[in-house]
């Protein structure tokens, strides 16, 4: 008989890596990296036959319920219709503006809180006998369905109802509220409206009034009924003025000094000058100038000394327009005015010889210019003052102009009351479509949901390790030496026997494999808590590294259990405590029935004398141990409840923590953090007592012949299953 076995692939982190619990350096991925399916996996694993048959169970259940609690709907469906058509002062119909926005706020209208109050109080809904209070209405709501197709005028309202008559009484009532609404409600409020339009309107226009009455009086201080033409008229005379002062000055001048005044002219009005007092230049000099940013414009299009017709019809308008303007200058220094000032080439003529006269006649004259220069000003400032006043009488009319838009709307809309047309009142409720169908797959799929929830809940709230492979994610950073099987007490499966051998095997060959490239043979096995396997796993270990012709001590270094010396059957006063005191280890050296196998045994010692140890007590024996043996194993007691297992952590080359399943995470990562705290070198974790399902996926593609069950029931009781596998096998080899 024969079975394809192998252990699985080991980690190849190094022996003193950094544990992290949870995650961090290391080999194995952290939980934080597993993905959320990966996650529900580890929670529900091992528990998915329950899972599946409880769910199937709730989930026909949940099913079933969907089926028969729903009761049967009734649907009840009616329709108003929204006339587009409104009537104007002069009887025509016309289409409303933006009609499609008026039917969805009406539908927004018919759902409203407030119109489902007023429909339920209605007499049509108090007859059904259903509750009219303000807490119903959201039950009313959610029952209530109102769509309207686009750019239609129908309104489709439906109810659904396990009761037929409520269904047709409650979209009865609601046409009844909606209709009531648009002949009272918004009747009331567009008065309100259009009282509130009207009166600024009334206002706006009042205010328009006194700021017109205010620029007339403005206007009239002045008696004339346009100040711009006053204000021309000023700034003409204002230009002439100041020419005569400037004659009379020259003249002054020339008499004081007995000189004959200049024949050129001293002072020439421009076009520019004339133009402010003469409507006739003015639109001259403008013609002017856009002719010549014609030509400019005709330049840069055609070049710059270009001749084309086009620039030059520009050129002869331009020397037109300056010719006719040259004119009107020449004409207004032949006006009467101007005549006893200046001759018509512009030549001042002097009217008098006496200095003293024409000093006289150029204080007059700046008296005049001063007079109006103060005219000048006063009308500019009530011009400014006006035009103020018009900016606010054009806001003003903006303000009516809205008032009256709105007014307008809110008339249209007056129009639109009492244009709805009842098409269907819902009065015959029909069964509505089955729903059970999509509620049972409802319930089916949430009472699946419970007990699923319920197993997660299970696995969130366990903390304890049942597979082998949870090492690597729940103890990053350390090396998983191997796994080993849950054996019965009486092992009679050849097969089991051989598979226990291996894995042993497997294990040693990995410490010897680690330990080669660092020097190491000194290996203390421990576990967080009693019970886990780890003096089975000594025992086996040392079985094991004798049959490969390795000289091994085995150390009994747990004070309380002394496991390693019952069950070698071991029987001495003396032992470890004796050794470590008399400084002399090979007289209390045990040899045992096993080839290679020696046992440093207990003795006398007990859990009172663990103070008696010290570190250095045990490198003396361990450092005469190896003159004479080429492994040492010390078995030990939990690192977490004993005194003599820190001790030993601390002076052996490699420590093995043995991990039972069902142990607690809490403690295995206490007892790393321990381990790490005091500066032990942790070799690895061996999973003890493994489900058939992690060799399942961990043993394959190597072929062993099983071996049978030698030894007797002594021999068993004696080494413990897991060592008499060991020993069997290394007697068929």
């Amino acid at each position: 008989m024969s079975q394809d076995i192998q252990l699985s692939s080991m980690n190849p982190m190094p022996m003193q890596g950094e544990y992290i619990p949870g995650g961090g350096a290391g080999g194995g991925g952290s939980p934080a990296n597993q993905n959320p399916l990966g996650k529900l996996h580890k929670l529900l694993r091992g528990r998915y036959p329950i899972v599946i048959v409880l769910a199937l169970i709730f989930g026909a259940i949940g099913g079933a319920a969907g089926w028969i609690i729903p009761k049967q709907q009734f649907a009840a469906t009616g329709q108003i219709e929204l006339s587009p058509l409104i009537r104007n002062l002069s009887d025509a119909d016309r289409i409303m503006p933006m009609f499609n926005a008026y039917v969805g706020v009406q539908i927004q209208v018919l759902q409203s809180p407030r119109l489902i109050q007023q429909a339920m109080a209605t007499q049509t809904w108090k007859d059904t006998g259903k509750p009219t209070s303000a807490d119903y209405s959201g039950y009313f709501a959610s029952n209530l369905t109102i769509d309207s197709p686009k750019n239609s005028q129908l309104i489709t309202i439906s109810y659904t109802d396990t009761d037929q008559k409520t269904a047709s009484a409650a979209v009865g009532a609601l046409i009844q509220a909606y209709i009531a609404r648009q002949a009272d409600e918004e009747t009331r409020e567009i008065r309100e409206k259009q009282s509130k339009y009207e009166t600024r309107r009334t206002v706006a226009q009042g205010n328009i009034n006194l700021r017109q009455a205010e620029i007339q009086t403005l206007t009239l201080k002045f008696g004339v009924p346009d100040l711009k033409v006053l204000q021309d008229t000023t700034m003409s005379q204002m230009t002439v003025l100041q020419a005569q002062i400037d004659t009379q000055q020259m003249t002054y001048d020339s008499l004081l000094t007995g000189r004959t005044p200049a024949t050129k002219p001293v002072v020439r009005i421009t076009a520019d000058q004339l133009a402010s007092s003469n409507l006739f230049v003015r639109q001259l000099v403008n013609d002017r100038n856009s002719a010549l940013l014609e030509l400019e414009r005709a330049r840069l299009k055609y070049g710059k000394d270009s001749v084309h017709p086009t620039i030059v019809s520009y050129q002869n308008q331009i020397k037109l327009y300056e010719e006719q303007i040259e004119r009107q200058i020449t004409a207004y220094y032949e006006s009467p005015q101007m005549r006893q000032n200046f001759m018509p080439d512009g030549t001042p003529i002097v009217q008098s010889t006496d200095p003293e006269q024409v000093r006289r006649q150029i204080d007059l004259l700046k008296g005049q210019m001063e007079t109006k220069r103060k005219l000048a000003t006063d009308v500019a400032r009530t011009a400014s003052d006006i035009a103020g006043k018009q900016q606010e009488i054009n806001l003003l009319t903006q303000n009516i102009n809205e008032c009256t838009r709105e007014l307008d709307a809110l008339e249209f809309r007056k129009d639109m009351l009492g244009r709805v047309a009842i098409i269907n009142g819902g009065d015959n409720a029909v069964p509505a479509a089955n729903k059970r169908p999509l509620i049972a797959a409802a319930g089916f799929l949430g009472g699946m949901g419970i007990p699923v929830g319920l197993m997660l809940l299970i696995g969130l709230m366990d903390s304890r390790l049942r597979y082998s492979d949870e090492t690597d994610t729940d103890m990053s950073g350390i090396t998983l030496l191997g796994i080993l099987p849950n054996l019965p007490d009486r092992l009679s499966d050849p097969e089991q026997a051989a598979t226990a051998a291996h894995c042993v095997h497997q294990i040693r060959t990995m410490l010897q494999i680690n330990g080669a490239a660092t020097d190491q043979s000194v290996f203390a096995v421990t576990s967080a808590s009693p019970g886990d396997g780890k003096t089975s796993l000594t025992l086996a270990l040392g079985l094991s590294f004798a049959a490969c012709g390795s000289r091994t001590l085995l150390i009994d270094c747990d004070l309380i259990g002394a496991g390693l010396t019952r069950r070698l059957g071991v029987q001495s006063e003396t032992g470890i405590l004796e050794a470590a005191l008399n400084r002399s280890v090979l007289e209390h050296i045990r040899t045992t029935e096993i080839t290679d196998v020696a046992i440093l045994p207990v003795g006398s010692a007990g859990a009172l004398h663990a103070s008696t140890l010290s570190p250095n007590a045990l490198r003396r024996i361990i450092a005469e141990a190896k003159k004479h043996f080429d492994t040492i194993l010390i078995d030990t007691g939990p690192i977490l409840g004993s005194i003599e297992a820190s001790l030993v952590a601390t002076v052996a080359d490699g420590i093995v923590l043995t991990v039972a399943r069902g142990q607690q995470r809490q403690l295995i990562e206490k007892s790393l953090r321990h381990l790490m705290s005091i500066g032990a070198k942790i070799c690895g974790v061996v999973f003890n007592r493994a489900q058939a399902r992690d060799f399942e996926r961990s043993l394959s593609n190597v072929s062993m012949r099983s071996v049978g069950i030698v030894g007797t029931i002594d021999a068993a009781n004696r080494y413990g299953v897991l060592g008499r596998a060991v020993q069997n096998s290394n007697k068929k080899d």
